[in-house]
């Protein structure tokens, strides 16, 4: 027997002692035992519609589902530790929400500052390898003379793409001391190195042009070529007499600026079968010889050097003149020479090389 019973047998003695109604005790025992039954009897559950509006039948419970414990659905709790502390949600609207409004919600229930927090830097999710986060970006730990760009260890000063500053880009591709570098052309070869480089083309191109003249007088004496010729077999004389005097005056210029003359290649000059016909072979020559200084002129620096290859090349036009109305042919053919580019000078003047 529990306590509780006991109590009941308690009063029933006590009523049957004191009462003088037999009826009247037994009704109040049989109260009472109801009541103490009542007690240790589970309740009825609610049934589903039995709620008033605004609430929901939770597990047979009627609950407002805009608390911490049940927020927007039956058993939805959030993070609530009491007062206003970070880390801390409240309920608003059915939907749990941080109290501090500098906080964001990541997963179901954290709180974090997404500025600083190195496990959901600068977004929920975002993990920092280094460990730290500041102002929602992750701080890099760069090895000594690198910086952090963003994430990535760069070196300022040769980094192609942070070039003395992150996110800088060389187009060029190249980042020299913390500056774009200019690409690299690609090597011309037509153009010229210095002045020593452009005599010593010229110092080239003129002694082949006296081995011309040199040996084609040789191979035509005076004596014998036929009358109507004698005065351009003299003419050609003087040419290469010129042409002995260009060939020293380029070669001191050059010797005299530290240059080293260039090796003389051994020539293959043809077999002309008269002397009309070397006259061909020296307009075409000289032609090619006119364009070669029209070619190389804008490319020289020093004053002294242009005034001497412009007072060569001026006559080395008389000459081509001179050959042009010799074979028949206009002394002026253009109104202006074309220039001669290296490439195309050697292609010419490749056919005059033996080795």
């Amino acid at each position: 027997m529990n306590r509780r019973d006991g109590h009941v047998i308690d009063r029933l003695v006590l009523g049957m002692a004191t009462s003088g109604s037999r009826r009247a005790v037994v009704r109040a025992a049989v109260a009472s035992s109801l009541s103490a039954l009542a007690a240790v009897l589970p309740k009825k559950a609610i049934a589903q519609g039995d709620c008033p509006e605004g609430q929901a039948n939770c597990n047979g419970r009627c609950i407002v589902l805009s608390g911490v414990e049940n927020c927007g659905a039956c058993g939805n709790g959030c993070a609530y530790g009491g007062g206003e502390t970070p880390g801390t949600e409240t309920c608003v609207n059915g939907t749990c929400v941080c109290l501090n409004a500098w906080l964001t919600r990541c997963g179901f229930d954290n709180c974090v500052d997404v500025a600083n927090d190195p496990y959901n830097c600068g977004g929920c999710g975002f993990q920092c390898a280094s460990g730290s986060c500041s102002n929602g970006a992750c701080l890099t730990r760069c090895e000594p003379g690198a910086t952090d760009c963003g994430g990535y260890c760069a070196y300022l000063g040769s980094d192609p793409y942070n070039c003395g500053a992150c996110g800088v880009g060389c187009a060029s591709g190249v980042c020299d001391a913390g500056v774009c570098a200019t690409p690299n052309p690609e090597p011309n070869p037509d153009a010229f190195a210095d002045d020593l480089d452009v005599l010593a083309h010229l110092l080239a191109a003129q002694k082949l042009t006296l081995a011309f003249y040199r040996q084609g007088l040789d191979a035509f004496p005076l004596a014998d070529v036929s009358p109507e010729m004698k005065d351009s077999r003299l003419m050609v004389s003087e040419i290469r007499k010129h042409k002995k005097e260009q060939v020293d005056l380029l070669a001191s210029s050059l010797v005299d600026r530290g240059g080293v003359q260039p090796k003389e290649p051994r020539y293959g000059f043809k077999s002309y079968e008269d002397f009309g016909d070397l006259l061909l072979g020296a307009r075409d020559l000289e032609a090619t010889i006119v364009g070669v200084y029209v070619n190389v002129i804008p490319a020289v620096a020093d004053p002294a050097v242009a005034s001497l290859i412009a007072s060569i090349a001026t006559v080395q036009a008389r000459y081509a003149a001179y050959l042009n109305l010799a074979t028949g042919t206009t002394p002026f053919p253009d109104l202006m020479d074309a220039p001669v580019s290296r490439q195309q000078s050697i292609e010419r003047f490749d056919r005059f090389i033996a080795g």
